[in-house]
């Protein structure tokens, strides 16, 4: 059973960390404002909402 990672952020300093839990075989799910950062098209779900209010 993989297990679940959130990243609050999917923006591009934070691509290393989310490709690294994709290839280990995590399900991986990102919230960020912006649905154009690129985290979100690694991502298994993604949200865009404010992580910050």
């Amino acid at each position: 059973m993989s297990k679940k990672i959130l990243f609050l952020g999917a923006a591009p300093t934070q691509m290393a960390p989310l490709r690294y839990a994709v290839e280990q075989g995590h399900r991986v799910i990102t919230c960020d404002y912006s649905p154009e950062n690129p985290g979100h098209k690694l991502a298994h779900e993604s949200y865009n909402v404010s992580t910050t209010g």
